[in-house]
């Protein structure tokens, strides 16, 4: 009796159990089927993903961009995308495309693209290679940074600006070349890479660039940029607060933003005819320089230049400068005169904020603009003249 009970149970039991099994048997085929094959917009673009994980984006003009963190916007297609195709057409890479995409190998980027944008393929670590087309001219922000397992790079001649921590953390890289078509570099570009960790503590160099100084710099050390050096990169000696002078060659054209910004014990430099350009707060924040002489061969003082040189009570600016950029002398607090030349046409906003010690200032009849307070919070200023010119 009792095994005529057991049986029609245990079979009632095996019943149940595939019922209850199905619904998450076919929520898992369902959900299956959506991941392997999608497709969609993005910007002015389209897009397709197989069942195998290759992406293919087509169309003319931009991607969307996408944005992570607090406004999270991620790409539409996901992570696990093993193979991108980007068609002819297509225009530039979008913020932050592919970032962790950590199953990505390969990618084909067309000759239409001039622009990789910023995060475009950061910590995508199984991407082996990437051939860069001689269309684009700018790499972004962390455009390929902990791209470990790339190995090397070859940037084509068209490129001009390499961005801060396009390549860093690319621990596999070993060799770099920057063509001469680059004229701007930040000197967290290759941190962290192979080539950059196995580079002797003191200044490196890239090529033409001086890029960046390794390790820690003893106190009172005054360096010599070495001759047939054309840029002092973006950022290059950064912090480095034991520098006390610098010598800079005629060879030198460029010195980029933020190339000497918090060098507080830098007292005096001079800056030969030969440099065309001073980057965006070249010297912000170098509170021991006094004086500097600006070369006739400057167009442009930027925004920043001089921002917070506290000691410094005197600069020369040349009759070739037409433009004085926003903060450029903002809290220079020891300033006591300036003259500004008649090549000159606009001042930035907030360009003498603060310089306290200021008490007068010639502004020329070639002067068109002066911004947004241009020379707010000068409580030392007692008079000046607006000329007719400025509108």
């Amino acid at each position: 009796m009792k095994a005529l009970f057991k049986k029609p149970l245990a079979v009632i039991l095996a019943a149940l159990l595939l019922l209850t099994a199905f619904p998450f048997a076919a929520s898992a085929a369902v959900a299956a089927e959506q991941v392997v094959a999608s497709s969609g917009t993005t910007g002015d673009c389209t897009w397709t993903l197989d069942d195998e994980g290759t992406l293919v984006i087509s169309g003319n003009g931009e991607m969307g961009q996408y944005t992570y963190g607090e406004f999270n916007i991620p790409s539409p297609w996901g992570k696990s995308i093993k193979k991108v195709i980007i068609n002819e057409g297509i225009t530039k890479i979008a913020r932050y495309a592919f970032y962790k995409s950590t199953e990505l190998e390969s990618v084909s980027i067309p000759h239409s693209i001039t622009s990789i944008e910023a995060y475009a393929f950061e910590d995508c670590n199984k991407l082996t290679s990437v051939t860069i087309p001689d269309s684009v001219t700018s790499i972004k922000y962390a455009a390929f940074r902990n791209c470990t397992a790339l190995t090397s790079i070859t940037i084509p001649d068209s490129v001009t600006s390499i961005e801060a921590y396009a390549f860093s953390g690319c621990t596999g890289l070993e060799s770099i070349t920057i063509p001469d078509s680059v004229t701007s570099i930040d000197s967290s570009a290759f941190y962290n890479t192979a080539w950059y960790n196995n580079q002797p503590d003191g200044i490196i160099y890239i090529d033409k660039f001086a890029y960046s100084y390794k390790g820690e710099m003893p106190e009172n050390t005054s360096i010599e940029i070495k001759d047939g050096t054309k840029v002092i990169a973006d950022s290059a000696f950064s912090g480095c607060t034991a520098l006390t002078g610098i010598t800079i060659p005629d060879s030198v054209t460029s010195i980029g933003s933020w190339a000497f910004t918090g060098c507080t014990d830098l007292t005096g430099i001079t800056i030969p005819e030969s440099v065309t350009s001073i980057g965006e707060g070249a010297f912000r924040d170098c509170s021991g320089l006094t004086g500097i002489t600006i070369p006739d061969s400057v167009t442009i003082i930027e925004d920043y230049t001089f921002e917070d040189c506290t000691g410094l009570n005197g600069i020369t600016i040349p009759n070739s400068v037409t433009s004085i950029g926003s903060w450029a002398f903002s809290g220079c607090t020891g300033l006591k005169e300036v003259t500004i030349p008649d090549s000159v046409t606009s001042i930035g906003e907030f360009a003498f904020e603060d310089c306290t010690g200021l008490t007068s200032i010639t502004i020329p009849d070639s002067v068109t603009s002066i911004e947004y307070e241009a020379f707010s919070g000068c409580t030392g200023l007692t008079s000046v003249t607006i000329p007719d010119s400025v509108t």
